[in-house]
């Protein structure tokens, strides 16, 4: 439809502009020379008006969108896999809770005992459980202001803690598949940041910051409010 007008808007003006020399002077050679060049600048014109009320001004920046969208879904997904285990020691004993990315409704309230604790990790182990969300800071496709909270849960730089049950009043333990009966036959290096002493606490609140910059971002970026199950 918008085509057809056009063309039928084209047409009209360039026999205009064609006809007008003649009406206005009595020389038809005259008259053709100007015609003959309006006809040109007026087709220069045209074709530049053509090619902006043509051209898909959103074709390109809704394919890129399109592709941030499926990248951040597909982060989101990972996300909602994830679960991060907990395990500190009391003068009571040993205690486990769970940090499930993105649903604190499962966590533990004992979350409250420990979220001023230093968090320890063995590096092995929590580079392969962030791994996959890790590796979405290096996607292109991925926004930038998503790609700021992934890298703050990065644990990518640690130093060594060579005793943690002394110190138990200090460290939380984090981990995603080294279980408690897992680790009975097998010797666990213990790590901290060595940026600085993160605490559980500013871990947790990491994650809850990368998860609401992603809803965020998507409910910008879409046409309907979405009802996310995370």
């Amino acid at each position: 439809m918008i085509k057809n007008t056009i063309l039928g808007f084209v047409i009209i003006l360039t026999l205009g502009m064609f006809l007008i020399p003649f009406w206005l002077y009595a020389d038809n050679k005259e008259a053709l020379n100007i015609a003959t060049n309006l006809i040109s600048i007026i087709s220069s014109l045209i074709t530049v008006v053509i090619a902006f009320l043509l051209f898909d001004k959103f074709g390109v920046s809704k394919k890129a969108l399109d592709k941030n969208i499926e990248v951040v879904f597909k982060l989101l997904e990972v996300i909602k896999s994830k679960t991060i285990f907990t395990e500190y020691e009391s003068d009571s004993g040993t205690h486990h809770s769970v940090i499930s990315i993105g649903d604190s409704s499962h966590e533990s309230k004992d979350n409250d005992l420990i979220k001023n604790k230093i968090i320890v990790f063995n590096y092995d182990d929590i580079n392969k459980g962030l791994n996959e969300i890790n590796q979405f800071a290096n996607n292109v496709w991925l926004p930038s202001q998503i790609k700021n909270k992934v890298q703050k849960i990065s644990l990518r730089s640690a130093s060594s803690v060579k005793d943690t049950i002394s110190h138990k009043d200090k460290y939380v333990k984090i981990y995603f598949d080294l279980y408690p009966e897992a680790r009975k036959d097998i010797k666990v290096m213990w790590f901290k940041t060595n940026q600085k002493e993160t605490t559980f606490e500013e871990f947790r609140v990491s994650l809850e910051d990368l998860v609401f910059e992603i809803k965020t971002w998507l409910n910008k970026h879409s046409k309907h409010k979405l009802d996310l199950n995370i």
